[in-house]
């Protein structure tokens, strides 16, 4: 991807002002790449397994709230011809690929053009080493704070119920179920997949499902810096990469084993690629590239991500059309085809394990989902803004004011900081009317990633502040100017960060001697409609490899030992004392 000259947005040196049309040849060679990498992976899962692995997933069951299992269609030999289709598409996709690699092929033309861009890139450490020492200074204390908070949290948070449903319904139960298990939501494909992969390497659970989100989130700190730093400087660049770091979503979804932070990572590298293009980089393929892998990898990471695709190729489909660069928007079909129809590859498993429905209807896709008969799509906007920023009806206000003063010194900029302006609105506000469009209202977790684009022009206008106002060179000294906010950006994050983790751990705690106690009394069955304890009783007893079977209702047949009474639903004391009584629950014999 170009460099841009920071000043004004022109191409850099040798860099053509208008970027030609790519031949569709290129989007072709991507198309095949990506889908004979995804054939051979699906391939690689499903291909030697059998179909007593899909009749498994007919009796899993999964947490939800209650118990529940989803009933599975794949008949065994529906899932032979998955597999010999599977097979066929890679026999298929390989002869292509060896076709087109002949001696002067057109796809190894591609392959090498693309060669050849990426080696005529700067290297990414470049705008690193020329930074001042004590720029490199401020940054490097930054991220080492970063990481020991991260760190810190990585052990202290307790696990959490998304995380405890993900291990044992999607990671524990291997790769079949990671690719094509889709009861809720809560898989997300591409970070259980790399939790598995983890768990491959210790049985540890903290290890198996936190270790990959610290290395994603350290890894992408670092890349979206580097990646940043040459566009839009040192000081913007550094204050809104590590005040969305220290943002406490982001901070919770950087120990925690979800695959948010995997989303808004995709998020950010595919900003960056969309800025190269609307800068008419001289190396178009490599932008392109990243745009659309970028962009593979966060759907498949979350669906939530074609909010993000959506509203960053609209905004680029207006960029392309206000600057009348037609050959650029007409580019943006086959890159949106590549995208969708490897995805649509990916999701395969789930549509034909899983059924349609799964995806896209599901109780939190479905139009209505999330609403209440007195939200309206202002209401939601308004709570959803107050609950990221921890603001409440200011979180709204702040954003809008931040973004209207972004949009009007944009209009004094030119080039490469007005497109990134325009490009990181687009992602912050369109995401509310696809929702709208949709009717829908997801928690604010989902569109936490939205706060990076907001941090954005927050920090140019903090940029523009200080080159303005501040004159003394020691309040622009960036352990002063870009140090400070930060810090204090942090600890107020982090108190009721902290406070939200001692609370967690103390209802597991509760729930572990609730275990406990169960354990040492024998029981082997228990009813108890306590969704919380539902979950962890059966994750203690299956870390334990303990014979407890927990729950919702009686089974027939069955024999129960204990009932564990959820004191929130019913707080009346029972006539008989319970043998084992907490905060949470009661319990009482049943034999």
């Amino acid at each position: 991807m170009g460099r841009t000259d920071q000043a004004d947005g022109r191409p850099a040196a040798g860099m053509s002002r208008v970027a030609g049309p790519l031949p569709l040849q290129f989007f072709l060679a991507l198309g095949l790449g990506l889908l004979l990498l995804a054939a051979l992976g699906l391939t690689l899962v499903f291909g030697p397994g059998s179909y007593a692995d899909i009749d498994h997933l007919r009796h899993l069951r999964y947490h939800d709230g209650t118990f529940r299992t989803l009933p599975v269609a794949l008949s065994p030999a529906g899932y032979q011809n998955v597999k010999l289709g599977l097979l066929a598409l890679v026999g298929v996709l390989g002869l292509v690929t060896a076709w087109g690699f002949r001696t002067g092929g057109w796809l190894r033309q591609e392959v090498g053009a693309l060669r050849r861009e990426h080696r005529a890139a700067p290297s990414l450490l470049a705008p690193w080493h020329a930074l001042p020492r004590k720029d490199k200074a401020t940054a490097l204390g930054l991220l080492g704070l970063l990481l020991l908070v991260r760190g810190y949290y990585l052990a202290y948070y307790p696990l959490y119920g998304d995380e405890v449903v993900s291990y044992l319904s999607f990671v524990r139960e291997g790769p079949v179920a990671a690719l094509s298990y889709y009861p809720i939501p809560n898989n997300h494909i591409l970070y259980s997949v790399l939790c598995w992969l983890f768990s491959q390497l210790s049985s540890n659970v903290y290890f198996a499902m936190r270790l990959p989100t610290l290395l994603i989130s350290t890894v992408g700190t670092a890349l979206v810096g580097l990646l940043l730093l040459p566009r839009t400087g040192f000081q913007v660049t550094a204050l809104t990469v590590f005040l969305f770091a220290f943002f406490p979503y982001s901070l919770f979804q950087a120990v925690v084993g979800r695959g948010y932070f995997l989303l808004a990572f995709c998020s950010q590298v595919a900003l960056v690629a969309a800025l190269a293009l609307l800068n008419n980089t001289d190396r178009p393929r490599r932008a392109w590239t990243v745009l659309v892998c970028s962009a593979v990898a966060g759907l498949y990471a979350m669906p939530t991500f074609l909010l993000i695709f959506g509203a960053l190729f609209g905004s680029l489909g207006l960029s392309f059309i206000f600057q009348r660069q037609w050959s650029q928007l007409g580019q943006l079909i086959p890159a949106g085809l590549v995208t969708g129809i490897t995805t649509l590859l990916l999701y395969a498993p789930v549509l034909v394990v899983s059924g349609a429905g799964a995806l896209f209807a599901n109780g939190y896709v479905a139009p209505g989902a999330g609403s209440t008969p007195d939200l309206t799509g202002l209401s939601y906007v308004l709570r959803t803004e107050g609950q990221l920023l921890g603001a409440g009806p200011l979180g709204a206000l702040l954003s809008v004011s931040i973004s209207l003063a972004a949009l009007f010194s944009s209009r004094r900029r030119r080039g490469s900081s007005r497109h990134l302006v325009f490009l990181a609105l687009g992602l912050l506000w369109v995401p509310y009317l696809l929702l709208a469009a949709r009717g829908i209202f997801p928690p604010a977790r989902v569109l936490s990633f939205r706060i990076f684009f907001l941090l954005l022009p927050a920090a140019l206008l903090y940029e523009q502040v200080l080159t303005r106002w501040v004159s003394r060179p020691a309040f622009r000294h960036p352990a002063l100017a870009l140090g400070l906010p930060v810090v204090a950006w942090a600890l107020l994050g982090l108190r009721p960060f902290h406070q939200r983790a001692l609370l967690e751990g103390q209802r597991n705690a509760r729930v572990a001697s609730t275990y406990s106690w169960l354990r040492h009394h024998g029981a082997r069955r228990v009813l108890t409609l306590h969704p919380h304890y539902q979950l962890y009783l059966t994750f203690f007893s299956q870390q334990d490899r303990a014979n407890l079977r927990v729950d919702a209702s009686r089974q027939p047949g069955v024999s129960y030992d204990y009932q564990l009474t959820d004191k929130e639903t019913s707080p009346a004391p029972p006539a008989q004392p319970a043998l084992f009584e907490n905060e949470d629950v009661r319990v009482k014999p049943l034999r």
